[in-house]
This record gives structure tokens, C-alpha cells and sequence, in this order.
């Protein structure tokens, strides 16, 4: 629209500019006008300064839409996208992070049925069985102390899983460790104060879920089997 009308307003000052000579050499002529050389300079300095505030409005009104424009654009909110909320798995998860500092061979799990956080880890690098069965423990007071400060999280499953040569020399991935221990025995412990010090018969005892390979068993050395956190 605003361009529509530019364009009807430059149309009449051509017409202006054209026509306007034409009239006075017309009314000179035919009129009998007494047409001066000072009232033909007045009327054309009359004439320009038409054009120019013309083309000055003309300007002004498209800075002034242009501005508006971009105010409006500006001052128009984005549509903001609301975050999905992270289910129990999503924060079991983050407890992984925040505990081990890594998810490179482990996996989590939740049992919605009976409130149980799983968090399962695969190996085939451990030094000896007995440092096995001791990031059996690390695991399950590090992961734990996250996993029970979700909602809904009862108890706790911790399962090392690594490589078993059978006597026909087959291999197979199988659960080396498994310890399973409720909310309630594991705020018993008062964990830091049990650091470096043997913890096999505190966490075999105060579990609900207590395995270990029986490869594994008969080659454990009871003094390497120390809480390291």
C-alpha cells in the first residue's frame, strides 16, 4: 500500500515538473496573465519545495515502518520449548555420571515392580579375582550413594559380568559378582569411615543378594578385598 502510493505521488510531481511550463507559456498567451520573470522564479521555487517535502514525508513514514518492523520482530517472544522430564532411567543415568565418571561398559536398569536400580558392568581387563570382586564393592557404595537419592529407588543391584573359559575351553560372558542391598542397610554404613579397611563379611552380610563365580571364590585374597573409594 505504502509503495502504491509513492508510486501516485511521484506520478504527480512528473506531471508538475512537465505540465508546469506548458500552463504558464498558456495563460501567458491566451490569458492575457502578466506573467513576470519573478512570479515564474517564486512559483517554481514554490514547486521544488512541494517536491521536496514530498519526498522528505516520503522517506520518513518508510524509516518509521521499517523501525516499527523491527521492534515488532524484536519484541515478539520466541516460543519457548519446555524440557521432557527425565524418567527414572534418564536419572540413574546422571547417578553414573556423577559416581563412576564414565559409561564405558556399563549399563542401568530399573525394576519399576520392585523399586531396584541395576547397574551392570562388563570387564575382561581385571588385574586378578580379587580386584574383581573389590570394584564389585566400589561400585555398589559409589553408584549407590546417587541411586538412593532418587525417588523410587528401594534398592540396589550391582552385577560384574566378564569372560569364563569352560573345561572344553569354550569362553562365555558370565555374572562374576552380583550384591543386591536395600536403602535401609546401606544407610547403616557409614562408608568413608570404612575406606581401606576389609568390607567382605559388612556387605555380604547386611545384603539381601550375595554371589560371587565360584572360579572366583576359590582364588580370593582376603586382604586385597578392602573398600577403595
Amino acid at each position: 500500500m505504502e509503495k502504491r502510493w509513492y508510486q501516485s505521488s511521484l506520478a504527480v510531481i512528473v506531471f508538475l515538473i512537465l505540465f508546469f511550463p506548458v500552463g504558464l507559456f498558456l495563460m501567458w498567451k491566451y490569458a492575457n496573465w502578466n506573467i513576470t520573470v519573478k512570479l515564474v522564479v517564486t512559483a517554481v521555487f514554490g514547486l521544488i519545495l512541494i517536491i521536496s517535502a514530498t519526498s522528505s514525508n516520503s522517506k520518513t513514514e518508510n524509516t518509521q515502518t521499517a523501525t516499527q518492523a523491527q521492534q515488532t520482530a524484536t519484541s515478539t517472544p520466541e516460543p519457548t520449548k519446555q524440557a521432557k522430564p527425565l524418567t527414572t532411567t534418564d536419572k540413574l543415568w546422571v547417578a553414573l555420571d556423577n559416581s563412576m565418571k564414565t559409561r564405558d561398559g556399563y549399563s542401568v536398569e530399573y525394576d519399576e515392580s520392585s523399586r531396584s536400580a541395576s547397574v551392570i558392568k562388563t570387564t575382561t581387563d581385571a588385574w586378578d579375582e580379587s580386584s574383581l570382586v573389590r570394584g564389585s564393592f566400589t561400585t555398589l557404595v559409589k553408584y549407590g550413594t546417587e541411586a538412593f537419592k532418587i525417588e523410587g529407588v528401594d534398592s540396589v543391584r550391582v552385577v560384574i559380568k566378564t569372560e569364563f573359559t569352560d573345561q572344553y575351553g569354550k569362553k562365555a560372558m558370565e555374572d562374576a559378582v552380583r550384591i543386591i542391598m536395600n536403602k535401609s542397610e546401606f544407610s547403616k554404613f557409614d562408608w568413608n569411615n570404612l575406606k581401606y579397611q576389609s568390607v567382605y563379611n559388612q556387605i555380604k552380610n547386611a545384603s539381601e543378594g550375595f554371589y560371587i563365580h565360584s572360579a572366583i571364590l576359590k582364588k580370593l585374597d582376603s586382604d586385597k578385598l578392602y573398600l577403595s573409594l
